[in-house]
């Protein structure tokens, strides 16, 4: 299966956040979308760098008595694991087990058209062997029945 294939059904929207934006701004922006994570994007539309739920709880630990006005621009992760949209689920899936992330953009062209979690391509993946396991079944159904010679009776 695609990406793009997994991003028509779920859509590509994309949140982000200004990198002048302060850690309370993400809590407030994550918690009223109800998602794990952020994209900071240049003018021009690129990937600046992300910011996710994990990061958010190592700064709280970090700056306990003032994480409140820490700015993203100062904490978020600038080496961002991106994946192109032509690539397979299994790629994906490859790629975000490798670098132990939850939460990949996706690119078309230079510009992100979509963000990934980890429970979107594990729906995805159940979805594709769900479908798969049903087309064996059908063809088992149809299986022509062999005829067994007497002499191995």
């Amino acid at each position: 299966m695609k990406i793009s294939t997994i991003l028509s059904n779920k859509g590509n929207q994309v949140y982000s956040i200004a990198a002048d934006a302060t850690l309370a701004d993400v809590l407030k922006e994550m918690l009223s979308l109800n998602i794990g994570c952020l994209l900071i994007l240049s003018d021009n539309g690129a990937v600046d760098g992300i910011f996710t739920e994990r990061d958010f709880l190592h700064n709280v630990a970090k700056h306990p008595d003032d994480w409140e006005s820490v700015l993203v621009s100062d904490v978020m992760n600038r080496e961002v694991i991106v994946c192109a949209v032509e690539k397979t689920i299994e790629q994906v899936m490859a790629k975000m087990s490798k670098n132990r992330i939850r939460h990949i953009p996706i690119s078309d062209a230079g510009k992100v058209v979509g963000v990934l979690s980890i429970g979107d391509i594990i729906s995805a993946s159940l979805e594709e062997t769900e479908f798969q396991n049903k087309l064996l079944k059908r063809y088992i159904e149809k299986w022509p029945e062999e005829e067994i010679p007497e002499s191995a009776t």
